[in-house]
C-alpha cells in the first residue's frame, strides 16, 4: 500500500503541471522525474530528522490529500475525461511494439545487480540509506573510499522503494533503470514529434532503442543515464513554453537544473553552466530569472545539507602544490592524450557524429543554438579536469570519457533534430 504513495503523488502532479504542456505523455515524464527528486530527498530529510519511515508515508499521503482538496477543480474534470481517452489501432499498435522492442533490448543488455559502479557505488549507498542509523554507518564505515561524496538522488529512490517492500533485492535498482530509459526515450520521441510529427518522432524513438545512445549505461543501472535525463529536461520544458506559461515553465527549469547536482557532481557543474547562460540571456527578463531561482531553491538546499555532511571529492581532497598543477597544464602529451581519447569516442559513436553533420548541414545557426554552447562548454570543463587529475590520466579516461558523452548525448541527438527546422521533411505535421 505504501507504495501507492509515490504512484498517487506523480498522479496528482500530472494533472497539476498538465495544462502547460503540450501533451498527457510529456507532462508524465516531467511528472515522473520531478517525484522521484521529491521522493529521494524527502526520505533523505526523513532520515536525518529521525522520523519513522511510516510516519513520513503519512505525512506525505496527507499532504497529497490536501492538494487534491485544494485543486479538486482540476483533477475530478481530468477523471472524468480520462474514459473519453481514445487511441487509433494503428497509433496501440506502434506504442505495444516500442515497449516490447524496448523491454527485450534492455533486458537482454541488463545484468543482476547492474554493473560494476551499480553494486559498488550507487546501490551500496542505498544499501546504507535502507537502515535508520546510516549515519553512523555510512561516515564511519564507508567514508574514505572513492565516491562516497557522491550526491544521493538515484541511491536515495531505489532505498524508498526498498522500505516501501521492506527488503533489499535487485529488482528495485533494476525497474528503476527501467523506468527512467523508457521516459528518457519517449520525452524525446514526443519533444520531437510535436515539432516535426511521426515520422520524425518515431525515427528518434527507434535511434533511441535501437543504437548505443543510452546502452549499455543505463541497462547497467548507473547514474549517468539519470543525468542525462536532466540535462535533457529543461530543454523539452523551453519547448513547451509560452507566454501563457512562461512563469510555470521557468521554475519547473529551475528545480530541473539545479536537481540534476543531487544525482552526480557533474549535475552541478550543469547547473552552473546552465544558469551562467540562463542569467546572461538577452531573452529572459528579470522576473523569470527571479522564478528560476525559486524553483532552485529546495535541489540547493538538498545538495548543500548533503555536501555538508558527506566527505569531500576525491579530486580535490588531495593536496597537490603548485608546481605539480603547472605541470600537468604546460605538459602537451596530456592534451594530445585527451583529445585523442575524445576522438576515439567520438568514432565509436558515428551515428551521433552523422546526425550532428546532417544538422549543421541544413542549418548551420545550430553551432549558434543554446544546446550546443552548453554541451561545448561542458566538455571544456571536463577536459580542464582531465588535464589536472590527480589520478593516472589513462585510467580516468577509459572509466569516465564514454560515461561524460553518454550525459550529453540524448540532448545532442535531439537538439539536432529540433533544429532541422528548413526542410519540408521537417516542418510538415504528419497527423
Amino acid at each position: 500500500m505504501i507504495l501507492f504513495v509515490f504512484l498517487i503523488s506523480v498522479f496528482e502532479t500530472t494533472i497539476l503541471i498538465r495544462s502547460n504542456y503540450n501533451g498527457l505523455p510529456i507532462s508524465i515524464v516531467i511528472s515522473y522525474f520531478i517525484n522521484i527528486v521529491l521522493f529521494s530527498s524527502l526520505y533523505f530529510l526523513s532520515l536525518i530528522v529521525g522520523v519513522k519511515f511510516i510516519v513520513f508515508n503519512i505525512v506525505v499521503l496527507l499532504g497529497l490529500l490536501l492538494l487534491a482538496i485544494l485543486y479538486r477543480k482540476r483533477i475530478l474534470p481530468f477523471l472524468g475525461g480520462l474514459k473519453n481517452i481514445k487511441v487509433s489501432k494503428i497509433r496501440l499498435f506502434f506504442i505495444l511494439a516500442f515497449i516490447w522492442i524496448f523491454s527485450i533490448k534492455f533486458i537482454s543488455a541488463s545484468q543482476l545487480w547492474g554493473g560494476w559502479d551499480a553494486w559498488s557505488i550507487w546501490t551500496m549507498h542505498a544499501k546504507f540509506l535502507f537502515y535508520d542509523n546510516f549515519y553512523s554507518k555510512y561516515l564511519t564505515v564507508y567514508a574514505g573510499t572513492p565516491h562516497s561524496d557522491y550526491p544521493l538522488m538515484l541511491p536515495g529512490i531505489i532505498a524508498y522503494f526498498w522500505k516501501c517492500i521492506g527488503e533489499i533485492n535487485a529488482f528495485i535498482p533494476f525497474i528503476i533503470a527501467y523506468l527512467n530509459n523508457f521516459f528518457l526515450v519517449l520525452g524525446c520521441g514526443f519533444l520531437i514529434y510535436k515539432k516535426h510529427g511521426n515520422i520524425i518522432g518515431l525515427f528518434t524513438i527507434v535511434i533511441l532503442t535501437w543504437t548505443s545512445f543510452i546502452y549499455p549505461y543505463s541497462a547497467s543501472q548507473y547514474s549517468d543515464t539519470l543525468l542525462a535525463v536532466f540535462i535533457m529536461l529543461p530543454f523539452l520544458n523551453l519547448a513547451n513554453r509560452n507566454k501563457n506559461n512562461s512563469n510555470v515553465i521557468t521554475c519547473i527549469n529551475g528545480f530541473v537544473v539545479a536537481s540534476a547536482g543531487w544525482i552526480k557532481n557533474e549535475g552541478i557543474v550543469f547547473f552552473i553552466v546552465y544558469t551562467l547562460f540562463f542569467l546572461f540571456s538577452q531573452s529572459e527578463r528579470g522576473k523569470s530569472k527571479g522564478y528560476y531561482f525559486l524553483g532552485a531553491i529546495f535541489p540547493l538546499l538538498i545538495i548543500v545539507i548533503t555536501k555538508s555532511i558527506l566527505p569531500s571529492n576525491d579530486l580535490v581532497n588531495i593536496d597537490r602544490s603548485f608546481i605539480t598543477l603547472w605541470r600537468d597544464v604546460t605538459d602537451v602529451n596530456r592534451y594530445l592524450l585527451i583529445f585523442k581519447e575524445m576522438v576515439i569516442i567520438l568514432i565509436k559513436e558515428p551515428f551521433l557524429v552523422f546526425i550532428i553533420s546532417f544538422a549543421v548541414i541544413f542549418n548551420l545557426k545550430y553551432f549558434l543554438s543554446r544546446e550546443f554552447f552548453i554541451v561545448s562548454t561542458l566538455m571544456v570543463i571536463y577536459f580542464g579536469v582531465y588535464l589536472i587529475t590527480p589520478h593516472d590520466l589513462k585510467w580516468h579516461l577509459s572509466t569516465s570519457l564514454n560515461r561524460l558523452l553518454h550525459q550529453v548525448s540524448p540532448l545532442i541527438l535531439i537538439s539536432s533534430l529540433y533544429s532541422l527546422k528548413k526542410i519540408p521533411l521537417f516542418t510538415d505535421r504528419c497527423n
